[in-house]
């Protein structure tokens, strides 16, 4: 019963620690507005952007400014987040504009 208990108790330690390494996984690599200003400005500008998200766009950075302000706010940058898979470090910039096929 001892070697059960042990086992059961190992397992679940092993599995509630996953979720927590996942977590910070996905925290290190999500959209992060606050860290993307880097000036503190409250808004990303077009350079703040493509310096922390390379694959973004001049057209999806201005189609995402609503306000027509010339930088992303918190809820333009959100958007912009939601709306695209652009918004990851670990690859390289895409082409300013794209041809349609």
């Amino acid at each position: 019963m001892n070697k059960i208990t042990a086992s059961v108790m190992a397992i679940a330690l092993a599995a509630a620690s996953v979720p927590t390494v996942v977590l910070a996984q996905n925290a290190a690599t999500s959209p992060n507005f606050a860290t993307t200003d880097s000036d503190k400005s409250g808004e990303v500008s077009y350079a703040e952007m493509v310096t922390a998200y390379p694959k973004i766009t001049e057209d999806q950075f201005k189609q995402a400014d609503g306000d027509n302000s010339g930088g992303l706010n918190e809820k333009e940058f959100m958007i912009i987040a939601a709306a695209t898979d652009s918004l990851s470090k670990d690859t390289p910039a895409a082409p300013a504009t794209t041809q349609p096929k």
